[in-house]
């Protein structure tokens, strides 16, 4: 058998020298050094001399050192600020707007190297729970534990909750703020339309020749949503116990007419989704609706989820998804609206009934105003409105006179024409199809701002 030759070195052991017999009191010379702080000097108990070769081994110890005092102060370092605290995370937690139940997992941790006890978990107010150990509970060195903290639709409209962990020692706590609204589930019956109604206020200053001055007041208008229900069977009850229940309260409301369909499913977890927003009513910072594709056999499966940027074709979220959506959900705009006044509920017979409902918007809606080439042309410097009425259906036209009246009711009155001239009062109506139709009349109305 052939072996092959590799060319090599003795490497020294870690001990050091050529024979590790030689070194057999450096190990024992080493375990019994000792420091000895005696009369502000350093003594060395025992040692050996490292000696290489056959020279004797000499000792050298005891070897004496002169202890002089350096001043100096200990600094502030990470281990004050993380260790002997207690440490509770998340410390503030905003759930927006609250429209399901929601749940938040909260971490305690006792950073002391000695046990610590909790003695009670206070500022758990109506609507909002705490499941986890029970309390007192003793936590171990270094130990970390975890509740759930739920919180519910029922309560204050507005959260406002602070949850304490009570320890021996001071502690930090848990900051819940939220506003409960609750989405109006019923999607209204299309046998009558859902009017919107935009009400800007104009202030009017006017001449006793007709001249005027006009400025507006509001810098968006005021939006209302008037549409027509119809429940019927076990609705019925459910309808009825949602108007004498929320009548006063804020409600999520969905924009019907700007109802689309999910092309794809958006599944839990999911930060955004695709969808069109051309002319829609989404805005960032404000609400989406996602409701069940058949709302009868699903009337109350929705969600709210808050807006966070909105692009051409989808729509970023602040918060993830919660439950699996398929393709076919209806996605609505949302906006916080309240029932502008009692409504009246017509019993059609002992199974169902209608109710006309008007919900005032409570937040400011903005639109990108724009004189729109198909709505106003300038002639002049002077807007001009471009397009004919529908004439479909009759259309009111008047003249009005500014006239002044001064009778003492013995002799004739003595009237005066002001402006000596006729002003027209024409009522108009137009039939738009579409969302770029509609988007571009609302883009025009902003625009006017009631001029």
């Amino acid at each position: 058998m052939i072996m092959a030759e590799l060319p090599g070195f003795f490497v020294m052991p870690a001990q050091g020298g050529r024979r590790v017999a030689d070194r057999g009191p450096l190990t024992a010379d080493l375990w019994g050094f000792t420091y000895t702080p005696a009369d502000d000097r350093v003594y060395a108990a025992r040692a050996s001399a490292l000696i290489y070769g056959p020279a004797p081994r000499v000792t050298h110890l005891p070897v004496t050192v002169s202890a002089r005092e350096i001043t100096g102060g200990r600094q502030h370092c990470y281990f004050d600020e993380y260790y002997n605290a207690i440490h509770i995370s998340p410390a503030r937690y905003a759930f927006g707007t609250i429209s399901t139940p929601q749940t938040i997992r909260v971490s305690v941790w006792n950073a002391y190297f000695i046990p610590k006890t909790l003695t009670a978990l206070t500022g758990a107010e109506e609507g909002l729970s705490a499941s986890g150990p029970e309390t007192p509970i003793t936590f171990a060195p270094l130990q970390q534990m975890t509740w759930e903290i739920a919180v519910s639709l029922q309560g204050p409209v507005r959260l406002d909750a602070t949850l304490r962990w009570v320890f021996d020692v001071p502690a930090p706590a848990v900051s819940l703020t939220g506003d409960r609204h609750v989405v109006w589930p019923y999607p209204p019956s299309w046998q009558e339309p859902v009017v919107e109604t935009l009400a800007w206020l104009t202030y009017i200053l006017r001449s006793e020749t007709g001249a005027e001055q006009r400025r507006a007041l509001r810098r968006t208008p005021r939006r209302s949503f008037e549409a027509f229900f119809v429940a019927e069977g076990r609705g019925r009850a459910k309808f009825d116990l949602t108007l004498a229940y929320g009548a006063a309260l804020p409600w999520v409301l969905p924009i019907w007419p700007d109802i689309q369909w999910l092309r794809a499913p958006v599944f839990a977890g999911a930060t955004s989704m695709a969808c069109d927003t051309g002319g829609r009513d989404f805005s960032a910072n404000g609400l989406a609706v996602l409701m069940a594709a058949d709302v009868d056999a699903a009337p109350f499966l929705f969600e709210v989820v808050t807006l966070d940027t909105v692009s051409m074709n989808r729509i970023d979220l602040l918060r993830p998804v919660r439950r699996d959506w398929p393709a076919g959900t209806r996605l609505y705009p949302g906006r916080m609206g309240r029932m502008a006044q009692a409504s009246e509920m017509l019993r059609k017979t002992d199974t169902v009934l209608t109710a006309q409902v008007t919900f005032d918007i409570d937040e400011p809606c903005d639109w990108p105003p724009a004189p729109d080439g198909q709505w106003a042309r300038f002639y002049r410097g002077r807007p001009v409105l471009a397009p004919s009425p529908d004439e479909s259906e009759d259309l009111t036209s008047e003249y009005y006179r500014i006239v002044y009246v001064l009778d003492n009711r013995i002799a004739s009155p003595l009237v005066t024409d002001g402006a000596r001239k006729d002003f027209a009062i024409r009522q108009h109506r137009w039939l738009l199809a579409g969302q770029a139709e509609r988007d571009a009349f609302r883009r025009f109305l902003y625009w006017l701002r009631g001029s």
